[in-house]
C-alpha cells in the first residue's frame, strides 16, 4: 500500500509545527497529526488547522473518519490537496489521482 508523506507532497518540513505529519494513502485515506481543529467539511471538501496552517483536501465522498485527540482522518476519493500558512506566505498543492 502507497503512503505519500508531507515531504513528498511538497509541504514545510515542520508542517503544521511541532513535527506534524501528513499520511496519504491509495488516494482514498489521508491522516492528519496534530490536528488542532476541524474548519470546514463537505462531501467534497475539509478544511483541516494545525499550528502552522490548514490544510484543504478536495475530493469526492469525503468522511471523517476518527477525529481522537490531536489526529484526523479523512476518508474518501481525493482529488488534490492545498497548505496554507498562517501568514499567508506559502500554497502548495498536490494533485491526487482522479
Amino acid at each position: 500500500m502507497g503512503k505519500w508523506g508531507a515531504a513528498l507532497l511538497g509541504l514545510p518540513g515542520e508542517f503544521g509545527g511541532g513535527g506534524s505529519t501528513v499520511t496519504f494513502e491509495e488516494g482514498w485515506s489521508v491522516t492528519v497529526c496534530p490536528c488542532e481543529a476541524l474548519l470546514a467539511y463537505s462531501g467534497e471538501e475539509v478544511t483541516l488547522e494545525t499550528k502552522r496552517g490548514a490544510l484543504t483536501i478536495a475530493g469526492k465522498e469525503l468522511t471523517l473518519k476518527s477525529f481522537h485527540g490531536d489526529v484526523m482522518e479523512v476518508r474518501g476519493r481525493v482529488t488534490d490537496m492545498k497548505y496554507r500558512e498562517k501568514n499567508g506566505k506559502a500554497e502548495r498543492t498536490e494533485e491526487g489521482k482522479k
